[in-house]
């Protein structure tokens, strides 16, 4: 008879020690010879199927094993956003420092979605979004904020706070505006919300790719005109295709 005392993903102490290691040996190495490694990978969808395409297995593969199919198949085909080199993509770069405060959150399996859960946790985002109104010059007493897991998140998260501040439960004539250059995850928020596509203003950009400020003003005046109601503006601190930063201060 089989033994199944010891299920598929469970390790004994010696075991993670061991294994745990390796991973760490592995970040260290990666971190301290960033510079001197290749930043990118080319390579098509049929030479990752030759690598990586299997059936279901039907019994428990070894973590060396598995962390050694990693190593030579995974990591060897792919982009790192730490390289100083790297300018591709908007994600930024990791460091050894943050990887194992992730290890540590997700050993520990910390949820920190509520006060009851993980008081500490909650705790540390409080005192963490305090340091950020600090350093941005925001009101500390009135300002608050949450952290989201990216920056799509963040921009759904901002848009449902703007429309239930500005519009309430009746959004029927809200209007939005954003340059063509905006992420695009904006209207993906957009559309999770409801808003509707005449609801949506795309304005063009400058010849800097910045959001046309007169162009901008001209939708509104006439939104307003036709009895609409404009309730938010979404500008751009970096966009993705050229890092160009709208006129904050003038559309604030």
């Amino acid at each position: 008879m089989s033994d199944h005392s010891k299920a598929p993903l469970t390790l004994t102490k010696e075991e993670m020690q061991r294994c745990g290691y390796k991973i760490v040996d592995l970040l260290a190495d990666h971190f301290d010879t960033i510079h001197s490694q290749k930043f990118t990978s080319l390579v098509d969808r049929k030479q990752m199927d030759s690598l990586l395409q299997e059936t279901v297995p039907n019994e428990a593969t070894s973590p060396d094993e598995v962390l050694d199919h990693i190593v030579k198949n995974v990591l060897s085909h792919t982009d790192f956003l730490t390289h100083p080199k790297f300018y591709s993509f908007v994600p930024s770069p990791s460091n050894y420092i943050s990887v194992m405060a992730d290890t540590i959150a997700t050993g520990f399996n910390i949820f920190s979605g509520g006060w009851n859960a993980s008081p500490a946790a909650a705790e540390l985002e409080i005192v963490t979004i305090h340091w950020l109104l600090e350093m941005f010059h925001f009101p500390i007493t009135e300002g608050g904020g949450l952290f989201t897991s990216g920056g799509s998140m963040a921009n759904l998260t901002a848009l449902t706070t703007a429309r239930r501040v500005k519009c309430g439960d009746d959004y029927a004539k809200a209007i939005i505006y954003l340059s063509d250059q905006a992420h695009s995850s904006n209207i993906k928020a957009i559309r999770v919300l409801g808003f509707k596509k005449r609801q949506v203003r795309v304005i063009p950009t400058d010849s800097e790719f910045k959001i046309s400020m007169n162009k901008l003003k001209n939708e509104i005046a006439k939104d307003k005109l036709e009895g609409y109601q404009p309730f938010c503006i979404i500008a751009s601190a970096g966009t993705t295709n050229t890092g160009t930063v709208d006129p904050l201060e003038a559309i604030a």
